[in-house]
């Protein structure tokens, strides 16, 4: 038996094509979603302050293993081959020139003359040689375009957007609570506090 199907099916594509932002939580709500892990929503035994210590070494040890990408802008001087930097991982350095060129600069390692590069100390040392017209004036001299991974920063502010993406805030609730638990291990009175709670 075939069955054939007469009409018109809509799709709303514009469901598909529509970006997705993850709304990041601020200290606030990620220190009340973490009490709540924790089955002390009221801080009985974890006090706020205690917490935000949690995820403040979170986002530390978060950091090192899932850093954020992150792109800087510098604009070339003249006879200048260091340029400090707020990045701490490289993997990629071009140069544009104002005419819209774009050239990429491979890593140095110390072995090779010509255009390179090399980052030790936050620091980015191109090549004595690396070919680039400087100029004060943006629209004429060539800049540089560093991709590399930045550590995610704590917040300080209750009201402070955390900068984290949903992966990122998992990993540092899961670590956060992580250090609850080892408190409540080391902490015999802390542990009796947190187990008479009902839930």
């Amino acid at each position: 038996m075939q069955v054939t199907l007469t009409g018109t099916i809509t799709f709303p594509f514009a469901l598909l094509s529509a970006p997705v932002t993850y709304p990041a939580p601020t200290l606030s709500e990620m220190l009340t979603s973490l009490a709540r892990d924790l089955r002390d929503p009221d801080n009985l035994t974890f006090t706020e302050s205690l917490l935000s210590d949690f995820i403040r070494l979170a986002f530390i040890e978060v950091g090192r293993v899932y850093p954020k990408e992150a792109v800087e802008y510098i604009l070339l001087v003249e006879d200048s081959f260091q340029y400090g930097m707020e990045i701490e991982d490289i993997w990629r350095v071009e140069i544009y020139s104002a005419d819209g060129s774009v050239t990429n600069l491979d890593p140095s390692y110390g072995e090779r003359q010509g255009d390179g590069w090399e980052f030790y100390a936050n620091t980015l040392y191109l090549v004595d040689g690396t070919s680039f017209t400087a100029d004060v004036d943006e629209n004429v001299g060539d800049f540089l375009r560093v991709w590399g991974y930045s550590p995610r920063n704590p917040p300080t502010d209750p009201d402070e957007q955390c900068d984290v993406d949903g992966a990122a805030e998992a990993a540092i609730r899961t670590n956060a609570k992580m250090q609850a638990y080892r408190s409540l291990v080391a902490d015999r009175a802390l542990f009796s506090q947190w187990a008479a709670q009902p839930g």
